[in-house]
């Protein structure tokens, strides 16, 4: 799903969805990215949240995600910029770690995937608010986006009102 201005990409996030009766478990998994107006790296992080009818905007928690440091050359870098194959394995493993453990978690206490996870880009601006552990809101449009893309349920996402009044 392509929905952000391809210059300002630095990288891609995974979202997931789970359903237990009428609550809603959402993960979001960011990259760790390069800040490029601050020469610092964004960490990557978990974003999680439980909403339902009774709590239906829940703010984000954001968990980190241990980030190595990513260095080519000498310089940060994207890890799609990573040429060495071990040092772009090295980066990205703790996501996939985190990811895993997520996944698992939600399994062991019978949270159903929802539908497929969705992949979406991570822009300069995304990543300004993570940087600041704030809720990007242009990755969550996109990923709002995306959801009617895919066929995914509105009132799943949204559940500010009762299931009668959809």
């Amino acid at each position: 799903m392509s929905n952000a201005k391809h210059q300002n990409i630095l990288g891609y996030a995974v979202y997931l969805e789970y359903r237990q009766g009428e609550r809603t478990n959402q993960f979001l998994f960011t990259p760790p990215m390069p800040n490029r107006e601050t020469g610092t790296l964004v960490q990557a992080f978990a974003l999680t949240r439980i909403i339902d009818q009774e709590h239906p905007r829940k703010t984000w928690r954001f968990r980190s995600i241990e980030t190595p440091d990513i260095t080519y050359n000498g310089a940060k870098r994207e890890i799609s910029q990573i040429s060495d194959w071990d040092k772009a394995v090295t980066a990205v493993t703790p996501m996939l770690d985190a990811m895993k453990h997520y996944i698992a978690r939600a399994k062991e206490t019978e949270w159903n995937l929802t539908q497929q996870p969705i992949v979406v880009e991570v822009t300069l601006e995304d990543a300004r608010y993570l940087d600041r552990h704030r809720s990007p809101e242009a990755l969550i449009r996109r990923i709002r986006a995306a959801r009617k893309d895919y066929g995914f349920p509105e009132n799943e996402w949204n559940i500010d009102k009762p299931e009668e009044e959809l």
